[in-house]
Order: C-alpha cells, then structure tokens, then sequence
C-alpha cells in the first residue's frame, strides 16, 4: 500500500519552534486554563461509556451549531473527522472532486483510502465563486464527493449562498455528497452557523482548534445524517474507540466561554487585518485579493515565479525571524500563506521585518 507523504505536515512540524515571529501559525493564539476558568476539579481521566458517540460533547455541539445531537460525531480533531467522513463516503476507485488550492490534508485522506481525486479551481481572484459546470460535470461522470473548505484555507475566501445552493442541487440530483470543512467558519461575525441541513447532502467537520485555540485537545467533530454518523462509529470503534476523558472534560467545562474566546480572537483578526491591508497597499511586488474572513491571506509573490519559495523561506527565517508557509505546500509555487493571528505589536514588528526583506531581495 502507497502511503504518500503530508508534505506541509512535515513541513510544519519540521518549523516548530523556528523563527521569533510565527506568521505561518494557522491557529489562533490560545487560552490558558487559567483563562478558560476551568476548574481542576472538572478534570476527568475517566467518562461514562455509551453506544453512542459521546453523548455529553455531542449535545454541546449540537446546541452551539443548532443541529441534532444525532447527528453529531465526536472525533479528535478535524484530521479525525474528515479521516471518518471520507472513509464512510468513499472507498477505492472511487471518485472525489477536490477544491484547489487545498490545505493538503484534504486530498491526502482519500489518496490513502485509494479514492480518485480529481481537482477543480477556487481561485480568490474570482471572489471565491465556485466553478459549477466543472463540479456539475465531475458529479456527472458519477464523482461520490465534493470536498470543500469555509473558509477556504488558504485564500479564506467564504462559499457564498448561491454557491451552495447550486451545489445542494447539482449533489441531490447524482445523490452525491459534498463535505465541507468548516474548522475556519467561525471567524465570521456571528451567530454561529454550518452549512449543514438535515437530509440534505452536505457533511461537515470541524473543531477547537483554528477560532478557539485549543488545538492541544484535540476535540473535534463531524455533522452528517445518522446514518453517515453510525458508519462513522463502526469504523471509529477499530480506531480510538472514545474521546480521551481529560480532553473532553476540559472542552465541556470551557465551553460557555468559546464565544467570549472566539470574540476576542476576532476582534484580533480585524484589528491585524487593518494593518496588513495598508502594509500591502504601500508595496508593489505583492498581489492579493483580500479574505472574507479568518487569520489568514494568501499573498502572491511575482518575483518567485519559477524560484524555489521553500528555499526563498528559509533564507527569510535566517534573515529575519520571520515565518509563513510556502505557498506550494498547497499547490501554487511562487506565493506564500501569512497569518495575522498573533498580537498586534509582533504582528507589525513581523511585518516590518518581512518588508525589509522583500525589499532586499529585489
């Protein structure tokens, strides 16, 4: 069995620790358990076991995001659910239509369960809408699942209600499925929302991790229709079986204050955003167009064009201190993914830093 390579994986884990200023962070800056307020006594190293998948979190999920518990599966994070979701949708030979660029976990998933997956572009330049007639003819030719994110990581671009409308139409008439991940979603103003419905054929994964920062947990989950969620148990009982008790314990006991968190993670966003769109205003040799929402841009650089930009990264973390990632570990050399997670002053510090160089190597 080929097992092929998570290549920005082992790219960021390769970079833990580099560098004195993480713009390649794709998380937000996260709470400490002091500031969630948690109680040590809420600290579980055991949980009551049930037939169904952790009843306790999915009733948390399913009241936050206003869908019913029962379609709610637990997982380890969003690997974890979208590892489930693509298992119980697919299987070898099978077709997938798959968003690009694309955070490269996503087509890594079902290259493993030995899945076809055939791309079609999302480009922001084109404000994010979504190629139909490809999709439509990809379902046509009996494709089994649509595989998108929201916001689209890396662009942060926002599917757009008439996209999705389309796409719920063109899945039901091939009975297909469409599996959005959502892990970004919540850094748009609230409420709240997914776009999953009951009966209809979206599924959808997400977790703590991006808006929340407590990747740590590793607390995750999928919406489905039941049906998909019991696929997912059956195959989640020959994996990690129950969600580790001190994790979901800690979720549950810090879950009234996700909005609190989520706000101010926002608030952060907006603020950061402000400055990199003035920072990118005043400078001729960057190109983008801006994301609807989130902690990420996706800025294109026209002098890598043809270059190496792991190699042009690595001399700007020498340099400077400076971090972002490559923009070929999602498939567009010559670009890079830049995040304005991070406190306002290292943020502007960062970027000052990263002029400098860019202005350097003309």
């Amino acid at each position: 069995m080929r097992i092929p390579e998570f290549r920005y994986m082992t790219w960021a884990k390769a970079h833990v620790g580099r560098g004195t200023h993480p713009l390649h962070r794709s998380d937000a800056v996260g709470p400490s358990l002091r500031d969630l307020g948690v109680d040590p006594s809420a600290l579980r190293l055991a949980r009551p076991a049930s037939p169904r998948p952790d009843p306790e979190l999915a009733a948390a999920v399913a009241g936050r995001w206003g869908v019913p518990a029962e379609c709610v599966m637990p997982t380890c994070g969003t690997h974890h659910a979208n590892f489930l979701l693509a298992r119980a949708l697919t299987g070898p030979g099978d077709r997938v239509l798959m968003e690009a660029p694309a955070y490269e976990a996503l087509p890594r998933v079902f290259d493993l369960l030995g899945a076809e997956v055939r791309p079609f572009p999302r480009r922001s330049g084109e404000s994010g809408r979504l190629p139909m007639d490809a999709i439509r003819e990809g379902l046509k030719a009996d494709a089994r699942v649509v595989v998108l994110t929201d916001l689209h990581n890396p662009t942060g671009a926002h599917l757009l209600p008439d996209d999705l409308a389309a796409l719920e139409a063109a899945a039901r008439e091939r009975e297909a499925h469409v599996l959005v991940d959502e892990v970004y979603r919540d850094f748009l103003p609230p409420p709240v929302g997914t776009c999953f419905v009951p009966g209809g054929p979206f599924v959808v994964s997400s977790s703590l991790t991006k808006v929340y920062g407590l990747g740590g947990l590793r607390v995750g989950w999928a919406i489905a229709s039941p049906e998909v969620v019991e696929r997912m148990r059956r195959i989640n009982d020959v994996m990690v079986v129950n969600m580790p008790a001190p994790s979901a314990s800690i979720a549950l006991a810090a879950w009234p204050r996700l909005e609190s968190i989520a706000a101010g993670h926002r608030e952060t966003a907006a603020r950061n955003f402000r400055i990199l769109s003035a920072w990118i205003r005043g400078r001729d040799d960057l190109l983008w167009s801006p994301p609807d929402a989130g902690i990420a841009a996706f800025l294109e650089v026209p002098a890598l064009k043809g270059k190496d930009d792991v190699a042009w990264v690595e001399r700007l973390i020498e340099e400077t201190g400076v971090v972002v990632v490559p923009g070929s570990m999602f498939g567009v050399p010559g670009s890079m993914r830049l995040s304005f997670g991070l406190a306002t002053d290292p943020f502007t510090e960062a970027l000052d830093r990263l002029g400098s160089f860019l202005d350097r190597s003309r």
